[in-house]
């Protein structure tokens, strides 16, 4: 398998059909605006973006290539980690029938969450919340909406998890095994990788990690990514040193070579340039070799 993954490319973004803030419309503008030659639009369990015949027409002899592509969600033995996939059949009816049953499962999940949330006091109104364009919903969607409200959590994102913990057991969703993932997309026609790796390398050792994604069927990994960007982004030093970790389980648990792809991971339109300015920085201080980005 080849593939280039160019300086004006962006591997990873997400549209409101998950949890990003533009329509797939918005984002193929906005990267229209930013120069990329290749966009791989990567919704949560959601591969909606690339049934729409609109867009392609919006951005047809502009030069700006949409990729089929999607993250799923899903499990390595015990570690929740995600999928990337690329290039598949977007009309392929076994990978369509198999997100929407998770789509269903997830718009259940934050029903029964919103509707916990509101009898408690918060500030939510389910069937408003429900009643927009997205596809696939997340925890994180109730944040925003707590969060937009001027509801507050001191602790963050993990405190308001503690506070979802105790609305009781929500509807499950049906989250697929990796293998599963790979398969759903491999058998339509494309391939996968890991999305960001360094965030499971907190957890696990880089060669299980690369043993196992390999065993499933991923290629390779998304490589150049902003794990420090922003202020909760990782410490700098700390992502140089899982990058030199990463790259030598790579080289071991792919001796014939792994793809190696860039991503901005990007929700909102106005950080696009800024992601992609810390994933150039980063491509740049691995192929030197300095190993860290300056500053």
């Amino acid at each position: 398998m080849q593939e280039t993954y160019g300086p004006h490319s962006d591997w990873h973004a997400h549209t409101h059909l998950s949890d990003g803030r533009a329509s797939p419309a918005e984002a193929a503008r906005a990267a229209l605006d930013l120069g990329l030659r290749h966009l791989a639009i990567t919704d949560h369990d959601c591969i909606d973006a690339h049934l729409d015949e609109q867009l392609g027409g919006l951005v047809a002899g502009t030069g700006l290539e949409l990729i089929a592509g999607v993250e799923i969600d899903c499990t390595l033995a015990d570690l929740s980690i995600e999928i990337l996939g690329y290039r598949f059949d977007p009309h392929d009816r076994v990978l369509g029938r198999r997100l929407r049953e998770i789509q269903i499962a997830r718009r259940e999940r934050v029903r029964f969450l919103a509707e916990g949330l509101a009898r408690s006091g918060e500030p939510v109104d389910p069937e408003a919340l429900l009643a927009g364009e997205t596809v696939a919903f997340l925890k994180v969607h109730l944040y925003k909406v707590l969060e937009a409200a001027g509801r507050t959590f001191a602790g963050g994102y993990r405190e308001f998890k503690d506070r979802l913990a105790e609305l009781g057991s929500p509807p499950s969703v049906p989250t697929p095994t990796a293998e599963e993932a790979v398969r759903l997309i491999c058998d339509a026609g494309g391939y996968a990788l890991l999305a960001h790796p360094l965030y499971y390398l907190q957890r696990r050792d880089p060669r299980w990690l690369l043993t196992g994604i390999r065993a499933a069927g991923c290629l390779g990994v998304e490589f150049a990514y902003p794990y420090d960007y922003g202020s909760d982004g990782l410490a700098r030093d700390e992502v140089a040193e899982a990058y030199g970790r990463l790259q030598e389980a790579l080289v071991e648990v792919f001796p014939s070579g792994a793809l190696r792809s860039r991503g901005s991971d990007v929700h909102d339109p106005a950080e696009w340039r800024g992601r992609l300015e810390r994933v150039a920085e980063w491509e740049q201080a691995l192929a030197s070799g300095t190993g860290r980005p300056p500053g």
